[in-house]
């Protein structure tokens, strides 16, 4: 048994997660299915719409199968599957973007002293009364 079906009616695809047994939780291998799924609807010029679903009525999905995902997520040959394909995810260059154009944060404070949130390093700006004026 398939654990993601494909299906295709005129211009409209219907991407299912058939796990209903698991709350159509993602395994690694469902993933990859849902991955093949995706680039197969992405390649398709006739296919104008995708519509994901869960298969069975107690839910859409739970997510990740952390049962089966932790233990390969931690074991030998991890591998960001999606970043491969152009899927979405962070990749090197999303990641080096991100950092250099993180926005400030700044808290107003009452008659005390405040400091900005740590940011990704855990580095600290410095309070808002300490700033330099330009």
């Amino acid at each position: 048994m398939s654990t993601v079906l494909y299906e295709q009616k005129d211009k409209i695809v219907t991407i299912t997660i058939n796990r209903p047994e698991a709350m159509n939780s993602v395994d690694p291998e469902t993933q990859q299915a849902l991955i093949d799924a995706w680039i197969r609807f992405r390649d398709d010029d006739g296919a104008w719409v995708a519509i994901l679903t869960g298969a069975g009525d107690r839910a859409f999905s739970a997510g990740a199968d952390l049962k089966k995902l932790i233990p390969a997520a931690f074991g030998k040959g991890r591998t960001g599957m999606h970043n491969t394909y152009g899927l979405g995810g962070s990749s090197p260059a999303t990641s080096a973007s991100r950092a250099r154009t993180r926005p400030s944060v700044w808290r107003r404070c009452a008659g005390r002293s405040c400091r900005a949130p740590a940011g990704p390093s855990g580095s600290r700006a410095p309070s808002p009364s300490r700033r330099r004026s330009r």
